[in-house]
């Protein structure tokens, strides 16, 4: 336990750290912005829609630094790939101010394995050189919004996947888990916003 505390706090305090040296550099203040305004119409968009509305998104490519493999739902192995994952990161300053994020099979969530990881992973701006990274396709993606704690997935995920069904689209091969708003914005766990995206086809 105490480790887990001190890997968090650790990866809490790099992450602030890493605001604050965003904000010292010009390209990255523009890059900011459009990330600001972009979570401020996330925002928007579920206060507008209550009842968690399931809605279609088309994103570009992005790279992804990769943890190591998971593919459990072990909290205690988690804790230590997200711990091993994020001192990488640091080590290699890769992080470029965005919030980690989870990567988890959609095969193993139909079968209603919700906390079985596969990777954690950090977005980065630029393909990476000799870091191991997931390249997370450009294309069309079914989303829907958890508010609340980041965990309590069951319901957002059963709702997106009859919304998938129920359009008779086939799906890529991971869901992918995002923080809008995370314990750098609040204090309170009932106001976590997390993102979560699958593609389809």
């Amino acid at each position: 336990m105490i480790s887990e505390c001190r890997c968090i706090l650790g990866f809490l305090f790099t992450l602030q750290s890493n605001h604050i040296k965003l904000s010292l550099v010009s390209l990255q203040e523009s890059l900011n912005q459009k990330q600001a305004e972009y979570t401020e119409d996330e925002l928007f968009f579920h206060t507008e829609n209550k009842n968690g509305r399931i809605f279609l998104e088309t994103t570009p490519e992005e790279y992804l630094i990769l943890s190591d493999p998971i593919h459990t739902d072990d909290h205690q192995k988690i804790i230590q790939a997200l711990c091993r994952h994020i001192g990488y990161c640091n080590a290699h300053s890769l992080n470029a101010g965005h919030p980690y994020g989870a990567m988890l099979d959609v095969a193993d969530l139909r079968k209603n394995h919700l906390d079985t990881y596969a990777y954690f992973f950090t977005k980065v701006i630029t393909k990476p050189k000799n870091h191991p990274y997931h390249l997370k396709p450009a294309g069309t993606y079914a989303v829907a919004y958890l508010m609340g704690n980041y965990y309590d997935s069951k319901d957002t995920y059963e709702k997106l996947f009859d919304w998938i069904d129920k359009h008779k689209f086939k799906t890529g091969k991971y869901s992918y888990k995002e923080a809008v708003i995370d314990e750098l914005a609040t204090a309170s766990p009932s106001e976590y916003l997390t993102k979560i995206s699958i593609q389809v086809f």
